[in-house]
């Protein structure tokens, strides 16, 4: 749950541009999930923390899959770190849970073995 954060935004303007950008800022909101249905922050920050397995050849009547990227950034682990976000609409959702579906199962379950080999 986010209970604070700053926005820091410096602008270079002209006396003729300062109210617009003072009407571009008041626009600013805050967002608890994106259209995506992706959080700010990462859900779960360790491999303990992650949602326990499912079969997803059980999903009936997918027609949307949000994609959440995050980065890890250590200099400020305070800070928002979504980092970009996508909905796969319809036949790119139910696509991509098919392939999720057919790929082979996962040997040790081990996020650092994920790329090996």
């Amino acid at each position: 749950m986010i209970e604070s954060f700053r926005v820091v935004l410096e602008l270079d303007v002209t006396d003729d541009d300062r109210a617009l950008a003072e009407e571009i800022l008041a626009t600013a909101v805050t967002f608890h999930r994106d259209a995506s249905g992706c959080a700010p922050y990462i859900p779960f920050t360790s491999v303990d923390d992650r949602p326990g397995a499912w079969d997803i050849r059980t999903a009936e009547g997918v027609s949307n899959v949000g994609v959440c990227r995050y980065i890890d950034n250590p200099y400020a682990p305070e800070t928002p770190n979504l980092d970009g976000s996508r909905l796969l609409n319809s036949d790119e959702g139910v696509t991509l849970v098919a392939a999720i579906a057919e790929a082979p199962e996962g040997v040790s379950g081990n996020p650092e073995e994920c790329a090996a080999g």
